[in-house]
């Protein structure tokens, strides 16, 4: 039903509607075809003959793909590391998402990455005797963000063109070459791409520095200040922030959950 909504009830092949349809395997069951919607197409009853009779050339929805292919990797992996773990006597407990999600809702904590993380460490600890009223949930988390040293020019000007060629890059591929590596400080009045900085009581990163003063912020997790609308990004006068701390090549900031 899902893949006749899909296509519209309508034959894939001939736009025919109002006619009996009928569901075609891409690739057929007998070479391992997949019962997943990307293996299935809508099809008239003539048109489907013609498919099964090979008259009719249909794309290929990546069909050969299984919807638990990547489960079945997951727990291949996860064998792998518990012989590991085994063989060398290092110890371990081997928890499921419903230990997890149980402990989760003990705690009335919602569903995160981060929260699962501590809720994972958390039955250890339960699994070694201790006390679940004995336990407390810290208030957060430090989170670290990694990005490239330095900002990079992505698009060359006419006087830089000019420059390479003055200086021997005749050929357009040492051009792009020397362009791609043309590597901008972005330093303005003092600030820096990703300092980190307060404004109004709150810390943010720099994500656009402007020769006119002006600047953009971001937080911890990439998103933007934006104007009372919400529909664009707020611009903010340099001389309004507070340098925290000046830019690395890794953002860290604590995150209450």
């Amino acid at each position: 039903q899902y893949v006749l909504d899909r296509d519209g009830y309508t034959c894939q092949e001939c736009g025919k509607k109002n006619v009996q349809l009928e569901v075609h395997h891409i690739k057929p069951r007998r070479e391992q075809g997949a019962d997943i919607p990307d293996n299935l197409v809508t099809l008239c009853r003539e048109c489907h003959r013609k498919a099964d009779n090979g008259l009719v050339c249909l794309n290929n929805r990546n069909g050969d793909r299984s919807k638990t292919r990547h489960a079945t990797q997951t727990d291949i992996i996860n064998g792998r590391i518990c012989e590991y773990l085994t063989e060398n006597g290092i110890p371990f407990t081997k928890t499921s998402g419903g230990d997890t999600k149980a402990i989760r809702q003990h705690f009335g904590l919602p569903k995160s990455h981060v929260n699962d993380a501590v809720c994972i460490s958390l039955f250890y600890l339960y699994d070694n005797g201790a006390d679940v009223d004995d336990v407390s949930i810290p208030d957060g988390y430090l989170m670290e963000v990694c990005h490239a040293k330095g900002t990079y020019q992505r698009s060359q000007g006419q006087a830089l063109k000019k420059s390479r060629y003055i200086n021997g890059y005749s050929h357009p591929a040492q051009q792009h070459h020397a362009r791609i590596l043309a590597n901008r400080s972005k330093c303005k009045f003092g600030f820096r791409v990703n300092d980190k900085v307060t404004y109004n009581g709150r810390t943010w990163f720099l994500c656009g520095v402007r020769s006119a003063g002006n600047c953009v912020l971001k937080d911890i997790h990439g998103n933007r200040l934006k104007t009372e609308s919400g529909k664009s990004s707020k611009t903010v006068n340099l001389k309004g922030l507070v340098r925290v701390s000046a830019a690395t090549s890794r953002m860290r900031e604590w995150v209450k959950t």
